[in-house]
């Protein structure tokens, strides 16, 4: 960076510290923020391959790692390296994110200055103005309230590992050039700097597939720096680059078969939707707008989130970490038409000036995957905006140079200042606001819904959270059920809504029956090939047939115990639960000793850590069948797991029924 610095260093070591000052100040009170629950428990939580920075834990991060159909070892690397250090305590994770996004805004001003090196169309430079534009500008994309989330949010690293990469690989290969220059193509310093640029650009895409677009980039500056006589030259520099994003690509591809091949087969489900349809009722106007012929006309939906997103760069307002579904509408694809055209218009006045023009095309690639050139099954999100964003801010930047010689220096300085210090303190305060929203789960799905009522996902996150953090069932339960009325086509929602009416505390949302057709609709939209929903059907057989046990209606809680063991046979509840009915049934007709020994058994094995009353159910078994011997040992195993679960009442009764057991044992 020696050369990048003119004669003085003072402004660039300034603007290095009020950078490195005001990312921290910003986004600090995340340090004392929880973790999320959206795809946290997933990626972090419940991996065991980022519990250490380990080489079998490598070996399966590299190997094994997919979450979503996507491949991301080198975020759940950098996991591994965080637990290493801090353990799962989530202050630790938000530091790392905070100081690669504070690595990526200092790579950015790095860029803009070379950038202003590399301009044909700039004047000598001026070391204090250079320093000033180029910080200012980092600085609108240091704090922009658009890279909140994938600061804030610990999954959302993706995003910033991704863009740290392909900034070094951008460095790596404007440094490979200007060795090659300089002293020839084939130089030792020249193709060390290209290794370095293909290992960063291999980093990028084990970050983020988006990195793909790398060689697109910097192909794209090669074109407008070298010009067409350089093309041997753009070939042989960026080969390699190609051949990593084309591998990339095929990866996603491939790993994405299964993911459509479920939305192939849920699209041929017409009559199950409209017996949902009809039975549980559809908001009327989604429904037109989502079997109209123009919302499912693909163009319309690109310009659609086109305009969105870049709605959201210019005024970021109303952020969340979901969106609801984008459905086309005439007008905003309009607008997204007119944004397009209004972009390529501004680039061809800019075809002369370089940099600008760069930093414009930077934009507009990076932009094409986020607004559904490439599929997606999420249609926009502010983490996506994030690479999109430093080509903004390079195109910024090379218009507000020239402005030095243009206009009298004091009337630049005060105007560009004020200018500049009005929109940093907006997007402060905006952001600002925005971090507060990230303080739980229940802030974060809270303030979804208010961006999008009808935000489906947040419904379901909510309603969740509202349960098991706050007791709050009834407004679990509207959350649910707005959830349904929004889109009953969602088999996780069907699902979710099933087990909550199966086990909720408060009797009155008990429906049993309703219960089984919301979990079998479910099961029928994902082919039954998602686990969870095969397991809440039959956690809503066994619950049901532990209710109708409880009122004597025997017969059908043992069919439906049996419905509940054929759907899950790893789900242990309904065999020791049927165990108990056979044995201690108040109809002796119904019992079977030895049919509760097997299946109690059976129970006890499939239980990770079976507890006292699985046990005692066991016993139980055994002593109805005569098995004395096994009884006791089986109570003595209840006995030591309430010791172990702290349950001393528990434990003492269990002691007092042990004593009762060995009486029967000895007794002649």
């Amino acid at each position: 960076m020696r050369s990048l610095i003119g004669r003085s260093r003072l402004p660039f070591v300034l603007a290095i510290l009020v950078l490195s000052c005001l990312v921290l100040a910003v986004f600090f009170p995340l340090l004392d923020y929880q973790f999320v629950d959206y795809d946290t428990s997933v990626h972090l939580l419940d991996n065991p391959t980022v519990r250490g920075l380990t080489w079998k834990n490598a070996k399966a991060i590299f190997l094994g790692e997919r979450t979503t159909s996507s491949y991301y070892p080198v975020r759940a690397l950098s996991y591994a390296l965080d637990y290493s250090i801090w353990g799962l305590n989530p202050r630790g994770f938000k530091l790392t994110n905070i100081l690669i996004h504070l690595a990526n805004v200092l790579l950015v001003f790095w860029l803009v200055l070379r950038l202003f090196r590399c301009s044909a169309e700039s004047a000598l430079p001026n070391d204090w103005w250079d320093a000033s534009v180029a910080a200012s500008v980092a600085s609108l994309f240091a704090v922009h309230p658009l890279v909140v989330e994938p600061v804030a949010w610990v999954s959302g690293r993706e995003e910033l590992l991704m863009v740290f990469w392909t900034l070094c690989c951008f460095h790596c290969y404007l440094a490979a050039r200007k060795r090659g220059n300089t002293h020839g193509d084939l130089s030792p310093s020249a193709i060390g700097w290209y290794v370095a640029a293909t290992l960063c650009c291999v980093l990028a895409c084990l970050s983020n597939a988006v990195a793909a677009i790398l060689p697109a980039l910097v192909a794209t500056w090669d074109i407008l720096t070298l010009g067409r006589t350089g093309w041997r030259r753009i070939l042989w520099g960026t080969a390699a680059l190609w051949v990593i994003a084309c591998c990339t690509i095929v990866g996603k591809k491939v790993a994405g078969r299964q993911e459509q091949s479920v939305r192939d087969q849920d699209a041929q489900q017409a009559e199950l939707r409209a017996e949902i349809a009809g039975e549980l009722g559809l908001a009327q106007d989604v429904k037109e707008r989502t079997t109209s012929r123009w919302s499912q006309f693909r163009p319309f939906l690109v310009l659609d989130v086109f305009f969105r997103n870049v709605k959201s760069i210019v005024l970021p307002s109303n952020l969340a970490i979901t969106y609801e579904a984008v459905i086309p509408r005439p007008e905003v694809v309009l607008l997204g038409l007119a944004t397009l055209a209004g972009l390529l218009v501004l680039m061809w006045i800019l075809r002369r000036h370089t940099t600008a023009l760069f930093g414009l095309l930077w934009f507009g690639l990076a932009l094409g995957p986020t607004a559904q050139i490439m599929p997606h099954h999420i249609h926009r999100a502010d983490r996506f905006l994030y690479l999109p964003l430093v080509g903004l801010v390079l195109a910024t930047a090379m218009s507000l140079r020239p402005l030095n010689r243009l206009l009298p220096r004091k009337i630049a300085v005060l105007g560009c200042a004020t200018l500049g210090f009005t929109v940093l303190v907006a997007l402060c305060v905006t952001s600002s606001r925005q971090i507060r929203t990230w303080q739980n789960s229940i802030s974060m799905w809270e303030n979804c819904l208010l961006v999008g009522p009808r935000n489906v996902i947040a419904h379901m996150h909510l309603a969740d959270r509202l349960v098991k953090e706050r007791g709050d069932h009834e407004g679990a339960y509207e959350h649910l059920t707005a959830t349904l009325k929004e889109n009953a086509f969602n088999f996780q929602a069907l699902s979710q809504f099933a087990a909550f009416l199966a086990t909720d505390a408060n009797e009155t949302h008990r429906d049993y029956k309703l219960a089984i057709r919301l979990a079998s609709w479910a099961g029928e939209f994902c082919q039954w090939q998602d686990p969870e929903v095969v397991h809440t059907l039959a956690l809503v057989y066994n619950n049901y047939a532990v209710s109708l046990g409880a009122r004597g209606e025997y017969q059908q809680a043992i069919d439906l115990f049996a419905k509940a063991i054929h759907t899950d046979a790893n789900y242990p509840a309904p065999l020791l639960n049927l165990a108990l009915l056979r044995s201690a049934c108040a109809d002796p007709t119904y019992r079977n000793p030895e049919e509760a020994v097997r299946l109690a058994e059976q129970g006890c094995r499939l239980c990770t850590n079976p507890g006292a009353n699985e046990w005692m159910i066991l016993a139980m078994a055994y002593e109805q069948t005569g098995l004395a011997d096994q009884a006791v040992a089986a109570v003595e195993k209840a006995v030591t797991a309430a010791e172990t679960a702290g349950d001393r009442d528990y434990a003492h009764s269990l002691r007092r029924r042990l004593r009762l057991f060995r009486s029967r044992e000895s007794a002649p």
